[in-house]
Order: C-alpha cells, then structure tokens, then sequence
C-alpha cells in the first residue's frame, strides 16, 4: 500500500512530501539565481532570501491553520504542544504565502550583511523586482508540493460514485481511514482536487516564466497575474475540497474568500500598471526623481514641484 513514507532511517521517517518540497527549493534556488543575474542584482540574493522567507513561511503556514482551528487545539490536555507538533499535519498554503511575502518585504528593506563581522551592507533591492523573479518559483513549488498531498491522501474533493469516473486522475483512491467535512467517509473513490490544483499551477508558471521574458511592461505585474491566475483557480476547486477551512460556523470557505479577493486585486492591479496609471519599486522611484519628489531630492526642489504641480491642477479645473 502507498504510504507517505518514502524510508526510514532507523526511527526516523522520511516522508514524501519533505522530499518534494525540498526539491522545489533547491530548484527555486537556481531559477532565482538565473533571473537574479540577468536582472543585475545579487547572485546571493536567492540564498539570502531564502533565509527570511522559508522559516516565515513555515511559521506563517502553520499560524494560518491554528487560527482557523482554534477551537480544535484549544480542545486538546496539551493546546501548546499540539499547536507546535507540525509532524502532526496542519500547514496552509495562504500562510505560507502570507508568510514568505513577509520575508520578501524584510529582505528588501533590510538585506542581509556580507559576513557575521563585514559590516558592509549589501544595497536594498526593490520588492517588487524581487516578487517578480520569485513569485513563478512559488506556483512551482505549489504544483510540485500537491503531489505530497497524493502520498499522503489528502487534498481531495467529493466522493465519486460513478462507476465510469473511477479512474485517476479524475479521481483517487483513498485506501485508509478519513472524513469529509469532518464527517467519516466509507467511500474510497474522491475528485483528485490536488491533481486539478497541480496541472493548473504548472500552466500558471509556464506562462509567468514566457509573460516576464516577453510581455512584461513594469515591476509588480507578475505578482498580480499570480494573485489573479491562482485566485481564480483556488475559488473553484476549493468549493470541491472536503477538508477546507471555515470562517467560525459560517459555513464560509476561508480559502474561497481569500481567492475570490486575490482575483479582483490582481486584475485591478494589472490594468493599473499596464496602463501606466501606477509605478511600483524603482519605477515609481524614477518617476519621483524625474518629477522632483525622491527622497533624496532637496527639500525645495519638492516643495516647488508640489506648488507647480497644485498650480497645474488648479488651471486644469
């Protein structure tokens, strides 16, 4: 029987999912390496980033799940110690997300310094810039990743009661004991929710990788085509997962929600950059210093812009 188990070495476990997931970040590692290059930044940047999104990333996956749990942990003789056994099962790809963007942001804003006693910082770069070289990587690692939820047969949507639909990938065999919508389930054949995730991240990295060589205009779009492309996908298939998150005892899907919203950011966002209306990271910095408005513009080259500029709104009305 196909177990989550990959091996052991004696006592401990080697499970299939941490296979896959490590291998998705040592290939992030030198797709983000790549694309560091060519953009002119860090060739340690991918290295160094790593260093603040992975851990805050597990961390922010695994707060997401307990918090949408509360009452289940807080239930438990030991509510510390189940929080914290992640062995356990228990991680949600939005925290992770949540979680990573906010070692993208610290890292952009703080670096990372050239040696434990070099205090010589390497620059900042813009966030955006890095969103943009990283953010195909995490769809990767999303579409590799639900391939740790077929070994560990979870992941998956209603029970399949047609006979002529019994085939994987449409379905999937679920051989052990489990529960749908907390309820337990005798029925062994489920929709693959995991495979439709899996194939349709795939098609969102293909075209984020050919969209940033060949179509990309300003920093940030690829952000927002993920929020989009996987916001769209999420609000479908998570109406058919059978162990989704719920807001309380609404009976709302917390993930739809949150998809639903990620779409209609995304789509605003990229009309608004596409168009030109809005500048994000090094661009909008250039249009501020064309403009007289850097930061490091002086203090009366920015007040006489922002008076010309009032002057101008006002012979405009």
């Amino acid at each position: 029987m196909l177990t989550g188990v990959a091996f052991n070495i004696g006592s401990f476990s080697v499970h299939w999912y941490g296979i896959i997931i490590g291998s998705a970040i040592l290939i992030s590692l030198f797709i983000v390496r790549y694309f560091s290059k060519k953009a002119g930044l860090d060739k340690d940047m991918a290295l160094d980033l790593a260093l603040w999104a992975i851990p805050l990333a597990v961390i922010g996956a695994r707060l997401y799940y307990i918090l949408f749990r509360l009452d289940y942990y807080l239930g438990q003789p030991d509510p510390l110690g189940a929080m914290i056994r992640i062995s356990d099962g228990g991680l949600a790809i939005y925290g992770a997300v949540i979680g990573g963007v906010i070692g993208g942001i610290l890292y952009s804003r703080f670096g990372f310094y050239d040696g434990l006693f070099n205090k010589k910082k390497r620059r900042r770069t813009s966030f955006w810039k890095i969103a943009d070289i990283t953010i195909p990587c995490l769809i990767m690692g999303q579409a590799m990743g639900r391939w740790g939820n077929f070994f560990n047969k979870e992941a998956f949507g209603p029970v399949v009661t047609n006979e002529a639909l019994q085939w994987f990938p449409m379905a999937v065999y679920i051989d052990i004991p489990h529960t749908v919508d907390g309820v337990a389930c005798a029925q062994p054949w489920h929709y693959a929710t995991f495979f439709y995730e899996s194939v349709w991240c795939f098609l969102v990295f293909a075209f984020l990788l050919i969209y940033r060589l060949k179509w990309q205009k300003a920093e940030g779009e690829i952000l927002f085509w993920y929020l989009a492309l996987y916001g769209f996908e999420r609000t479908l298939v998570e109406g058919l997962r059978s162990d989704s998150l719920y807001i309380g005892n609404t009976g709302i899907r917390v993930s739809q929600v949150l998809s639903a919203v990620m779409v209609v950011v995304g789509v605003v966002f990229i009309i608004l950059l596409r168009t030109g209306k809005l500048k994000l990271g090094d661009e909008r910095k250039a249009a501020l210093a064309a403009k007289g408005l850097a930061d490091d513009a002086p203090d009366e080259s920015k007040k006489e812009t922002i008076e010309k500029t009032k002057t101008e709104e006002a012979d405009e009305s």
